[in-house]
């Protein structure tokens, strides 16, 4: 079995444009203390985070697009509610 260590050496390596090498970083880790060993992952540019996922991070997003589509859109039904949640998540990343 790979590690993270091996996949991100050769993913900054062998998977980069010359010009990109030394540049792009890979990040990925795992709160094994907590309960559900939440994780997070990032790629840096130059040591700036340019994408991020997190699940925390998803979920404050995803709740305040909901508390705003329940107050804003009373007259759809919970499913077109929950559909046009999911809609505007997606558009925002």
């Amino acid at each position: 079995m790979s590690t993270w260590s091996s996949i991100r050496a050769k993913l900054e390596k062998d998977y980069l444009a010359p010009s990109l090498r030394g540049k792009i970083q890979y990040f990925a880790t795992s709160y094994r203390k907590c309960p559900d060993h939440e994780s997070r992952a990032a790629v840096r540019l130059n040591g700036k985070e340019i994408l991020k996922s997190s699940y925390y991070e998803y979920c404050f997003v995803e709740w305040n697009i909901r508390k705003e589509i329940d107050k804003s859109h009373k007259d759809l039904t919970y499913q077109e509610r929950y559909k046009l949640a999911q809609k505007k998540h997606l558009m925002i990343g």
